[in-house]
């Protein structure tokens, strides 16, 4: 279904004990942060359209809100979800219970059906208030698109053999991202656009570990799609300079690849055309350069698992 073929979002005035407190007030970007505070940075770094704000109410069990963000992609929604994936799976409408695009726990559902992002709170959780949720989510997720998976995500290789137990893909700390902001909250990186993603058409953070490892034996890897090459020449260069210290030499470019020792930890790099891989925090220089060798596709690398 084409973002324009999206259907509007129509919800029931009563679900359950709750009834629709009047018509639904619409936030854009110039009232995100009267409505939220701080937090709407979070929304505008996804390409933030707008937002619904319905709210129900029952004098016996209090108010469920329900948000509804109409964002630029489906990809910006599927964004917004991998910033928490804590929750207990549904499948509400037409939403896959494997595909984690509706997440509930404590009161609380998210769920990203095509460009729509949603958040359905109930301020007093309750058996009553989950059916009522469950009721909204069905309404809201009727006629879903295909759920899809950026393809900067879907490219990450699950498993990295090698070097005794093979590093693998950690799908719960794995985010898409468009803004540095984003990227800050996963992995601290600098507090500029350290790699020039206002310039990138999207990125992905994934973390590698071996099974049954911990933080000592992670590897944190962030690939980037830039909307040309120059662009993401600029970002390796900012990246040198600003995160590993490294003086431009006037008139000579900065080298495409390479890895960098900083203390006990190992980090590595490889820009081909348009395209960056980063490997940050590795435990060795091995594992440095196997997790780069996966996330470029370079002679050697093991064969990614669909």
């Amino acid at each position: 279904m084409s973002r324009a073929a999206e259907r509007p979002v129509e919800l029931p005035g009563t679900v359950g004990e709750w009834t629709a407190d009047g018509p639904a007030r619409r936030i854009d970007a110039s009232t995100i942060f009267d409505y939220m505070n701080g937090a709407g940075e979070l929304y505008l770094a996804y390409r933030f359209g707008h937002l619904d704000v319905h709210r129900y109410t029952s004098a016996e069990r209090g108010e469920i809100t329900v948000e509804l963000y109409g964002m630029g992609e489906a990809d910006d929604a599927y964004g917004l979800m991998s910033e928490d994936w804590t929750g207990e799976p549904w499948a509400p409408g037409t939403i896959d219970v494997d595909s984690r695009r509706a997440l509930y726990g404590a009161g609380l559902l998210r769920m990203a059906c095509g460009r729509t992002y949603v958040r359905a709170l109930a301020a007093q959780d309750s058996p009553e208030a989950r059916d009522a949720i469950e009721a909204l989510a069905d309404a809201i997720a009727a006629d879903c698109p295909p759920p899809t998976t950026p393809a900067i995500v879907e490219a990450l290789p699950r498993a990295v053999p090698g070097g005794g137990a093979p590093l693998e893909l950690q799908p719960d700390r794995t985010r898409f991202l468009r803004s540095y902001l984003v990227l800050n909250n996963a992995y601290y990186l600098s507090p500029d656009d350290a790699l020039g993603l206002a310039r990138a058409e999207g990125a992905v953070y994934a973390e590698y570990r071996p099974a049954g490892g911990d933080h000592t034996t992670r590897a944190r890897a962030v690939v980037v799609r830039y909307v040309d090459e120059g662009a993401a020449t600029e970002g390796l260069a900012t990246f040198q300079r600003t995160v590993l210290g490294d003086t431009p030499v006037a008139d000579t470019p900065p080298p495409a690849a390479g890895a960098r020792e900083s203390g006990e930890r190992w980090s590595a790099f490889e820009l081909g055309g348009a395209r960056l891989a980063l490997v940050l925090d590795a435990p060795t220089a091995d594992a440095a350069d196997r997790l780069l060798r996966a996330l470029t596709g370079a002679p050697g690398a093991p064969e990614e698992t669909p």
